[in-house]
């Protein structure tokens, strides 16, 4: 029988519109912290708004459930760059995200915040970006689980081989991609050429017995 995360985030692999999205997000939501994004509906967040588009509400939802490694921007703080408009910025100001005005589910994009950086396409869609957002806070603000700054490309290889991708595109801060097994997230980020910083998440400790073996020495274990 399938664990209710993996359940949910293996049903992003025949979803095509925001609200399968929207309902996957919502699913994992409730497999991983025991509440829906349904239940922070209200008022939605800047009301009819014009600035933003109708799929950052899940972005707003879901950052009311979760703690948040990363900054949603209110609909007051989202600025203007040329065509696009910011509303998503790493921790540090480090890197940033925005989209175009162009649908109620626009892509997103991505770019470093130094001079010269050129946006890069991260998601299709703001929905697709919102997954990617809950599973990236959902692993890192766990307390329970374990991490390393550098993993090499074979000890990389070895873990990945015990977990099932996520059908979403690689978040490209990092770039970083996500993968599940059971009640177990994992993600690896890129870390130069070879190197991965990888953590991995549980909602249980007994969640990641699978992978003891292959955490020896890491610098933060706690299952």
């Amino acid at each position: 029988m399938l664990d209710d995360v993996e359940s949910a985030l293996l049903e992003l692999r025949n979803l095509g519109t925001t609200k399968q999205r929207e309902g996957v997000l919502n699913r994992f939501s409730k497999a991983w912290y025991g509440v829906g994004i349904e239940s922070t509906v209200g008022e939605p967040v800047g009301g009819k708004s014009r600035v933003v588009p109708d799929a950052y509400q899940a972005l707003a939802r879901i950052g009311a459930v979760a703690r948040s490694n990363n900054r949603l921007l209110q609909e007051f703080e989202v600025r203007k760059v040329g065509q696009y408009l910011v509303f998503y910025v790493e921790n540090q100001g480090v890197c940033e995200w925005s989209f175009r005005q162009e649908s109620a589910d626009p892509p997103v994009w991505f770019r470093h915040n130094e001079p010269g950086a050129r946006w890069r396409r991260d998601s299709d869609s703001m929905s697709e970006f919102a997954i990617k957002v809950a599973l990236f806070d959902a692993v890192h603000m766990s307390p329970i689980g374990a991490s390393i700054s550098w993993l090499a490309l074979k000890d990389a290889n070895k873990l990945i081989k015990l977990f099932i991708p996520v059908a979403v595109s690689p978040l490209l801060f990092g770039p970083t991609s996500f993968y599940v097994h059971a009640g177990a997230l994992l993600a690896l980020m890129k870390n130069g050429s070879g190197w991965f910083s990888a953590t991995l998440a549980a909602r249980h400790p007994r969640s990641l017995d699978f992978v003891q073996d292959l955490v020896v020495g890491w610098e933060r274990v706690s299952f």
